[in-house]
């Protein structure tokens, strides 16, 4: 047994040779034959060594013009894909860059209003508010009076002015 094409693949390329159109024979079209491996059907003479050599060439130079078209392909693809992937790279890092400035911009807007809160709060101490006029009133446990309902007769209340504490007691309300 041995490995040949298809009697009418032969045929059709003795007919090629010969000029003649293999599909005007009203025979299926296959380009590159069908290999099997069985005799030549039955009791079939075997075509001769010259032709399926030939045919056999042609196929062997078919397959290697379509591993040569699928490799350039291949390597195309290979090709675009990596200039993808760093197209890709290159807007991802642009995008990191961004997030980066804008975070550091955030963390330096933040800083300058904290900064500018803390000067603003410690402004408002109570020795700046005691050099205006006003008073700390703190009952005898050190807790702020804010109300008057915070406060009954007989309570003692310790005052804070600018210069200095008086000790007060509550005889009405």
């Amino acid at each position: 047994m041995v490995t040949s094409i298809e009697q009418s693949d032969a045929f059709g390329a003795i007919l090629a040779l010969q000029g003649e159109d293999y599909r005007s024979q009203n025979r299926p079209e296959r380009p590159f034959g069908r290999c099997r491996s069985v005799g030549f059907g039955r009791g079939g003479a075997a075509p001769s060594k010259s032709l399926t050599g030939m045919a056999w060439h042609e196929a062997h130079a078919a397959v290697k013009s379509a591993r040569t078209q699928v490799a350039s392909k291949m390597e195309a693809v290979r090709d675009r894909a990596i200039l993808d992937s760093r197209r890709s790279h290159e807007t991802m890092k642009a995008h990191m860059h961004d997030i980066a400035q804008g975070a550091r911009r955030s963390i330096t807007d933040a800083s300058a209003q904290s900064t500018a809160l803390f000067r603003e709060i410690a402004g408002q101490g109570p020795e700046k508010t005691l050099t205006r006029g006003f008073a700390v009133v703190q009952d005898a446990e050190r807790t702020l009076i804010t109300r008057l309902d915070q406060t009954h007769p007989g309570q003692s209340l310790e005052i804070q002015f600018r210069d200095g504490f008086v000790t007060s007691l509550v005889t009405s309300q």
